[in-house]
């Protein structure tokens, strides 16, 4: 009786662990069927690629804006020394002369000077609001590429609790029919 009671229970507990191995099948092709690495893989080694691409633009970009502002210095600088030279000569020229039209020169010279720092300044508070402009955009940017960045990383935690899960219902399925055999 004994071992009729362990038999039967025997039969009970493979009954119990075939049903469990077909719905573990049954969900593993599920699983398989929506899941595809290779392109997951693919998508990430793509996005890397990107970001490395953009690195090196950005350092390119970086190093022409930095030879372009040691330009604009050597040239500002240039041009200042003209400015002083020629308003040296002319004020020289106005002073020896007493001339009507070298100090009327001498005052155009001095409108037009205050006219271009004027202009310099209207230039520069432009550039200041559109760096202004570019770095609100690129903190747009953060802000969204952090919040899809926040879903890639559930995304990818996702990715490997199925991918776990797989690994153990596979081991359970193959220890299953191992014990059926």
């Amino acid at each position: 009786k004994r071992y009729r009671a362990e038999m039967s229970t025997m039969i009970q507990d493979l009954k119990d662990k075939q049903d469990r191995m077909q719905i573990l099948n049954d969900e593993t092709a599920k699983l398989n069927k929506n899941i595809n690495r290779a392109m997951y893989t693919h998508r990430i080694m793509d996005i890397t690629n990107q970001i490395v691409k953009q690195n090196k633009d950005i350092d390119k970009i970086t190093a022409d804006i930095r030879d372009i502002q040691k330009t604009i210095n050597l040239n500002a600088s240039t041009l200042q020394r003209a400015d002083a030279i020629a308003e040296e000569l002319i004020f020289a020229a106005a002073n020896d002369r007493n001339d009507p039209v070298m100090v009327d020169t001498y005052r155009r010279l001095k409108t037009l000077r205050s006219k271009f720092e004027e202009l310099v300044d209207t230039v520069g508070k432009i550039g200041q609001q559109e760096k202004a402009n570019r770095d609100l955009e690129t903190k747009i940017d953060q802000e969204q590429s952090r919040v899809s960045s926040n879903n890639s990383e559930r995304i990818n935690a996702d990715l490997e609790a199925i991918a776990k899960e797989n690994a153990q219902l596979v081991a359970q399925i193959k220890a299953a029919s191992a014990k059926n055999k």
